[in-house]
């Protein structure tokens, strides 16, 4: 209640001043555990102190209690980026013993926004992607692909970094399949993440690599898609490839999808004045 009420800095320096060494990180993990005691370090910039103490040796029983709500806490996370600490945190959650407990504290991290930029803004794709392998734990790790859906920032640098594909490697379990394909056909359909393709240059990049997708139906399902008049104008006229597109109905092999692409095509003007457009 001290804590809430904002007496935190006299309460806290009693307690780093405890003279009893158990009795201290008794105390001090009570404290980096408190939600609010963290989100008050963290506005003020002061989470320097909360890195070292789980540095020290003899704290590694206190570490998850404490981890557990410091990456999901967004300006925490974004004061560690900024104070050049993130890897050392992702490297203290890399130690926990339990490997359910390991991969959920990495996902937190790795799937914010902010963490995903640190690793873009330093061209460190391989660092990243070996973080989120160190995770072992596939559900866990699937966490983190809903979010690239539905988050052009974090989307778009993993493209521009050449790494989509390998990201997208480590989700090839059946049961990824679902985000999977959420994933790809948000890449190419969604009106953010298409703006900010095309605005990096990486959309006609992004169109073929998809146009080689093994999933029929992801196939079918962009197809379908990029007949809607909005992503026709971006993706086929825009970005110019409506070449690309045609290909893929050419090599639907069920001739009803096919027949029903053709259809949808021709009958719509916009959409085809599109494909024109995009030669």
């Amino acid at each position: 209640r001290l804590i809430d009420l904002g007496h935190f800095p006299a309460l806290f320096a009693l307690a780093d001043q405890e003279a009893d060494s158990a009795s201290r990180t008794v105390l001090l993990s009570a404290f980096f555990a408190n939600p609010v005691f963290v989100r008050q370090l963290a506005e003020r910039r002061e989470l320097a102190p909360l890195v070292r103490f789980l540095q020290q040796d003899g704290v590694a029983d206190s570490r998850r209690p404490i981890l557990e709500p410091l990456g999901k806490d967004a300006t925490a996370v974004h004061v560690l980026v900024e104070a050049g600490q993130i890897e050392a945190i992702l490297a203290l959650c890399g130690q926990e013993k339990k490997g359910g407990a390991r991969a959920s504290l990495l996902v937190d991290l790795l799937r914010s926004p902010r963490v995903v930029q640190y690793f873009a803004d330093r061209n460190q794709w391989d660092s990243y992607l070996n973080w989120l392998r160190r995770a072992h734990d596939a559900d866990e790790q699937r966490r983190i692909l809903p979010d690239f859906a539905v988050r052009p920032e974090t989307l778009v640098p993993l493209v521009a970094g050449g790494r989509f594909e390998d990201f997208l490697g480590l989700f090839s379990r059946e049961a990824d399949e679902a985000d999977r394909h959420r994933l790809v056909v948000a890449m190419l359909t969604e009106s953010e993440p298409v703006q900010q393709l095309l605005a990096a240059n990486q959309l006609e990049r992004v169109v073929r690599w998809v146009g080689a997708e093994p999933q029929l139906e992801v196939r079918r399902e962009l197809l379908n898609r990029l007949t809607f008049p909005q992503a026709a104008e971006q993706v086929l006229a825009k970005a110019r490839l409506g070449a690309e597109v045609v290909a893929w109905i050419k090599a639907e092999p069920d001739p009803s999808h096919r027949s029903s692409a053709v259809q949808t095509t021709l009958y719509n003007p916009q959409v085809w004045h599109e494909f024109l457009s995009g030669g």
